[in-house]
Parts: structure tokens; C-alpha cells; sequence
């Protein structure tokens, strides 16, 4: 995953911060326990937006007073042993493990390269021992495959990667078994634009860098000046984010999840996009490292 998935935090109700922060510490700790604490550091914002989308149905979602590992002595809220946030500890484990070895491919990243040393293990203990987390692995790597054999013929189709991205994204989103019948053609089509907005805000941040280190990214080789290329970059993540609102809008309206993932759609997320458009980095974190550790979110 990114990183880029998260609410605007100020304005999510008191209930509602609770309630992120205690599903974010909640994937933390299920990493822990299905893929081993070190993986823990490659924890991404985004694995507990994937956790909400599939508590979305919750009428409840009971909170546990538990320690934190960073902070063993000051226990916090926190949404522990769900089937949903074991599920989105193995999605971003096994994402992190995709992205460090894309940077590994692409810059011979050495931290990348540790982050393989860890997640690679990871990746091969849950598969073994969880079939789902095992089609998920080849069907990921196969869209993974196909990313990467374009990259190598240097793509510059913006939406035919944006599309492989999205494609991903759906396969992972698609990937828990505890999603109802009503909810899976909404959460199909909002996992393949959240994807498609993921690669393109990702592209459009990364812009700066890339072209500094000569690494690949879609929108040096797209046809049109820079500027017009970002503009209509900027413009195919608004479409995206907006598809997502629209199959966001048919998923159920009363759940303590929906709060949350309104305020993403409708204020993180386009925060972040232009933060990214107007803004982009001048220096590239490795890619094979997390967001932020629960205990500092």
C-alpha cells in the first residue's frame, strides 16, 4: 500500500477518532499475531481504511482497553481479534512485501532489501497457513508481474497502469470472506478506483524525485508538457475518488465505520490530492517502509 489513504483527522468526530485510532492499533497488533512483530513496522494508514470498508455493515464495533507495544504501560482502546483486521494484516504485509521489491527492482533500495529480509518470511508463514492469504498472493502477483513488465517497457498509457493498480487494489479488497452479498459488487468497484487514485496520486508525488533519479514513473513518459500531464493526472484521481464516493454511497449509511470513511472521501483524500499536485517531495522515503506505528498515530 501508500500511505495515502487516511481521514482528515480534524474533522472527524471525538467517536469517530476513537474509533480509527483503535481499528489502526487493532491491524497493528493483528499483524503481530498472523505475520510477526517486526513486520509491524511496515504498517500502513491505508490497511485500516481496508479494515473500515469491511466493518462498514457493523451496527457495533466493540472496543477492548489493551496495552500498546510501544507503551506497555498505558492500556487504550482498541478493536482486537476480528476476522476483518486479521484480514487487513495480511493485505498489508503482503502489499509492503510487492513494494519493497518493486524498489529493490527499480533502485536496488538497500533498506527495501531489508524490508524483504523481514516481509518475505512473513509473506511465506501466512500463505502457508491461510488459503485465502494465499490466492490473494497469486493474484496480486500476477497484476504485480504485468505492472512490472510494462514499467520495463517504459509505459507512458497513464490509464492502462492506473487501471493494473486499481485492478490490484479490487483484488485485495475482494479478498475477505466475511464481505455480504450486498456489499461485494459496491466494495469491487470502490477497491478498483481507490487503486487507480492511489497510483496516480502516488505518480504525482513522486514526480520530482523520480525524474531526479531516473526512476520509473508514468508521467515522464506520458505524451504533453509537464504541467499538462499532472493537470490531467490530477483530473483522472478526481474521477476516480469520485466513482468511489458513488459505490460508497451504496454501502450501508448507519454503522460507527461510515463516519469515517465519508470524511475520507469527501475530505482526506482530496486534501491529500492536492497536497500532492501542488506540493510534490523532493526526497523519496524508501518504499519498502510503513506510515506511522499506532503508538505515534
Amino acid at each position: 500500500m501508500f500511505g495515502y489513504l487516511r481521514p482528515l483527522l480534524p474533522e472527524l468526530k471525538v467517536r469517530e477518532a476513537q474509533l480509527y485510532r483503535a481499528v489502526y492499533c487493532g491491524v497493528c497488533r493483528a499483524i503481530g499475531k498472523n505475520c510477526g512483530h517486526l513486520s509491524r513496522l511496515y504498517l500502513q494508514y491505508d490497511a485500516a481504511v481496508l479494515a473500515l470498508l469491511w466493518l462498514t455493515d457493523r451496527d457495533q464495533i466493540p472496543l477492548e482497553k489493551r496495552a500498546c507495544i510501544l507503551h506497555p504501560g498505558v492500556t487504550q482502546p482498541i478493536v482486537a481479534d476480528d476476522p476483518a483486521l486479521d484480514a487487513a494484516a495480511r493485505a498489508c504485509v503482503l502489499l509492503a512485501y510487492f513494494r519493497a521489491q518493486d524498489a529493490v527492482a527499480d533502485e536496488k533500495d538497500l533498506q527495501a532489501r531489508g524490508a524483504l529480509g523481514i516481509l518475505g518470511p512473513a509473506v511465506r508463514h501466512m500463505t502457508a497457513r491461510n488459503a485465502a492469504a494465499q490466492e490473494t498472493f497469486r493474484n496480486v502477483e500476477a497484476l504485480v508481474r504485468e505492472i512490472g513488465a510494462l514499467e520495463q517497457e517504459g509505459c507512458s498509457d497513464m490509464d492502462r497502469m492506473a487501471e493494473l493498480s486499481g485492478q490490484t487494489v479490487a483484488q485485495v479488497v475482494m479478498s475477505f470472506e466475511g464481505i455480504g452479498e450486498d456489499m461485494r459488487e459496491p466494495l469491487r468497484w470502490m477497491g478498483l478506483q481507490l487503486g487507480r487514485w492511489l497510483y496516480l496520486v502516488d505518480a504525482l508525488d513522486d514526480q520530482l524525485v523520480d525524474a531526479e533519479t531516473g526512476a520509473y514513473n508514468v508521467l515522464r513518459l506520458a505524451e504533453g508538457s509537464p504541467q499538462a500531464v499532472r493537470g490531467l493526472a490530477r483530473e483522472t484521481a478526481q474521477w476516480a475518488a469520485m466513482q468511489a464516493a458513488n459505490a460508497f454511497d451504496l454501502l450501508p449509511e448507519e454503522g460507527p465505520a461510515h463516519g469515517i470513511l465519508y470524511n475520507l472521501l469527501y475530505a482526506g483524500m482530496p486534501s491529500t490530492l492536492e497536497r500532492v499536485a501542488e506540493h510534490p517531495r523532493d526526497s523519496k522515503p524508501s518504499k519498502g517502509k510503513g506510515g506511522q506505528h499506532a503508538g505515534s498515530l
